[in-house]
């Protein structure tokens, strides 16, 4: 896992302090593996409250940039974290470390309808970015670097947020009454990111189940989502 001692800022937006068993559980698993590494030099945690994810995620970076932490790893109260075996925090530390400066974010997909991918590439013919979909996030594999990735599970250095002026989280809005959605807070930071020289990655070997609680109707005849 390497030489370089670590030290870890753990951010959890937890908005009405609510959060899934699974993100206590897997932090409990990864603070094991730091100190049992022997390479952990500091860890701060921080629970931010609020309820609107942007101003969460941006009072996280404000607080863990007030630290001497040189990593953040932050987490949604939503998220299950390497479903597919491998585990995102060593695998992207490796690549952050070897790169400088820079975030990983983990692959996952939204609720229903559309059950979207959290990852974009870019789009030649229209010179933005696009979803990558489901068929061929299957077939995807280590690591990527990408236009932008959802950051409900990402691990990003200090470097990346001294770079990047704040806000760093804001929805972009398609229209002046703000009632269309551009890009969410999450890919629009990343979109900003790379303005200032900041590179995107996927991690690819780590998927994070995404929990989604939503009513069950009638059968359609439709294939059913997969539940992990």
């Amino acid at each position: 896992m390497g030489e370089e001692r670590i030290n870890l800022f753990l951010g959890r937006p937890c908005g009405w302090g609510l959060e899934h068993p699974d993100v206590g559980t897997w932090c409990g698993k990864l603070a094991g593996e730091l100190a049992a590494s022997g390479q952990l030099a500091g860890m701060v945690t921080h629970v931010e409250q609020r309820p609107r994810i942007a101003m969460a995620r941006n009072e996280l970076v404000k607080t863990f940039l007030a630290t001497k932490c040189e990593w953040l790893l932050m987490i949604d109260p939503d998220m299950r974290p390497d479903i597919t075996g491998e585990c995102f925090f060593w695998t992207s530390l490796r690549l952050l470390q070897a790169v400088g400066v820079g975030l990983v974010g983990a692959p996952a997909c939204a609720g229903p309808p559309g059950y979207n991918v959290n990852v974009f590439w870019a789009n030649p013919d229209t010179g933005t970015i696009r979803h990558v979909t489901h068929e061929e996030a299957a077939g995807m594999t280590g690591i990527e670097r990408v236009p932008a990735v959802g950051t409900g599970l990402v691990l990003a250095s200090r470097e990346t947020f001294q770079r990047v002026p704040p806000p760093w989280f804001v929805d972009e809005m398609k229209d002046k009454e703000h009632t269309k959605l551009r890009y969410s807070q999450d890919v629009g930071f990343c979109l900003k990111a790379r303005q200032y020289g900041v590179p995107v990655f996927v991690n690819w070997a780590c998927w994070a189940g995404h929990q989604k609680a939503h009513l069950v109707g009638k059968p359609d005849g439709r294939q059913l989502p997969i539940v992990l």
